[in-house]
């Protein structure tokens, strides 16, 4: 046992930290109360209350409601893996003593009912040292009996303080989880719950490169476990159902939580692959969030925000890597540039929202028309710039006729949209003024020290306000033009 002065130097540095989340006002109000002095940090979710655990050394316990979106093995690995001294308190009420015990079964430190034992409260979380240390010993006492431990705990309940007594209520669910493992490391070679580095590396390089990670993290779970038979389910339709059958079979079943709920779930056909399977759900769960932060951020560094075409920085990059492709491989590459014909009139007469919805219709209408590796690109206010390069073998898909066709599809559709605002019958329409050019033919002679970018885009421009100043709603191809 450590000193009292040991548990003072404890108690003045150690922080406790109540997950607000699931809790009533009574309740929050109580366990402060109970506390008092001592501060104790609320914290809005058990996501919060993790990142605490992880980040800052003094978070001496956790107290929390019932989780309706994680179940008890779910939490437990979370802050173990984080900080394996942080103690974990469930709060319950007047009649959840059997959900108290079986969370103390699955690995939570205590289970208080603070409307009847609020003294606990502070018991638990002075009594962290201890706990920890109690903790340890009981771990190591392979032979153990319930039996035993029951008839110990009811003669030796006056000397033991409340975290003793707590610690040995859950010692049963920890000399279970030892023959678990003890199980599984008999019945397989090379299995290791650790999480490597290595496999940090080849999440990142797939991330970095934009790549698909979720069968790669399963791969590496699988490896990394011996699990054979994993597979995970996303968040959708047909998920629930797929639960329920393999629950029906007895499989071990664990969500990979996020942060409105969950992206999936893991499935293993045997049924005691949890413990192995458990501390990789927060592993992968933070790959996935990342994945997700990562290609929100793709979009919109690239993309324009409201119609998801891309923006000048995007078409730029495309057209320098088309451009040296098309040099490499003798391809023709066009662009199309457009604006929308009496835009401003129509923004103006009928707010900006119709103007966006012309907008967002526009770049639906014209990905509608193009091929796979052509590419639409918003500009400016209601400019648009099309980059057609076909990436396959197909040699007579590059020729500039081709783009000549596709460009006039796009032109023909256009003037047959009806504005959304005007009725089927109405004679008003969405036309556009374009101009069509080809590298290398149209810019192989032009002078300058302008990039071939640069000079398409320039020539791209020029055709397009030749279309508009001769009438509007046609496209200028070299020195002609055509409706």
């Amino acid at each position: 046992m450590t000193s009292t002065a040991g548990k003072m130097t404890r108690a003045t540095r150690a922080e406790p930290i109540l997950v607000g989340e699931d809790l009533s006002q009574e309740v929050l109000d109580g366990v402060r109360a109970a506390c008092a002095p001592k501060d104790i940090r609320v914290v809005r979710s058990l996501f919060d209350a993790v990142e605490s655990a992880g980040s800052q050394s003094h978070v001496s316990a956790v107290l929390m409601a019932p989780s309706r979106g994680f179940d008890d093995h779910e939490i437990v690995d979370a802050f173990r893996r984080v900080d394996p001294s942080v103690r974990l308190v469930l709060l319950i009420e007047g009649d959840q003593d059997e959900r108290g015990r079986i969370a103390i079964e699955n690995g939570f430190d205590a289970a208080i009912n603070p409307r009847r034992d609020l003294e606990l409260v502070n018991a638990v979380i002075d009594g962290t040292a201890d706990a920890n240390a109690l903790k340890r010993r009981l771990m190591n006492r392979r032979a153990f009996s319930p039996s035993q431990a029951t008839v110990s705990h009811r003669s030796n309940s006056e000397e033991q303080s409340v975290v003793e007594r707590v610690l040995d209520d859950s010692y049963e669910r920890a000399s279970r989880e030892i023959q678990i493992s003890e199980s599984k490391e008999s019945s397989k070679h090379h299995v290791d719950t650790m999480i490597p580095h290595e496999h940090e590396t080849m999440m990142l390089n797939a991330m970095i490169e934009n790549r698909e990670i979720k069968t790669l993290g399963l791969e590496i779970i699988q490896k990394r476990t011996g699990i054979e038979h994993l597979q995970f389910i996303e968040y959708g339709v047909d998920m629930e159902e797929k639960r329920r059958i393999a629950g029906e079979r007895g499989a071990t079943i664990l969500a990979v939580p996020n942060a409105n709920g969950v992206f999936g779930f893991f499935i293993s056909e045997d049924s005691k692959d949890a413990p192995l399977l458990a501390p990789w759900t927060q592993w992968f769960a933070h790959w996935l969030s990342l994945h997700e932060k990562n290609v929100t951020l793709l979009e919109q560094a690239w993309t324009d925000h409201l119609t998801g075409a891309g923006n000048r920085r995007a078409l730029e990059d495309v057209l320098g890597r088309v451009i040296t492709r098309s040099t490499r491989t003798w391809r023709f590459v066009s662009i199309m540039c457009f604006d929308i014909d009496n835009f401003k009139k129509y923004n103006d007469k009928y707010g900006h929202a119709a103007g966006d919805e012309v907008l967002r219709e526009t770049v639906r209408l014209v990905k509608s028309a193009l091929r796979k590796g052509d590419h639409v690109f918003r500009v400016g206010g209601d400019e648009f710039v099309v980059v057609f390069s076909d990436p396959s073998a197909r040699a007579e898909q590059s020729q500039p006729m081709v783009h000549e066709k596709i460009a006039r599809r796009i032109q023909s559709r256009m003037a047959k949209l009806p504005l959304p605002n005007m009725g089927p019958d109405s004679p008003e329409r969405i036309s556009i003024s374009s101009g069509l050019v080809t590298y290398p033919w149209d810019v192989i002679n032009m002078d300058g020290v302008a990039s071939p970018i640069e000079k398409l885009l320039a020539l791209g421009d020029q055709r397009a306000l030749e279309s508009k100043r001769t009438g509007k709603n046609k496209i200028t191809l070299g020195s002609e033009s055509s409706g």
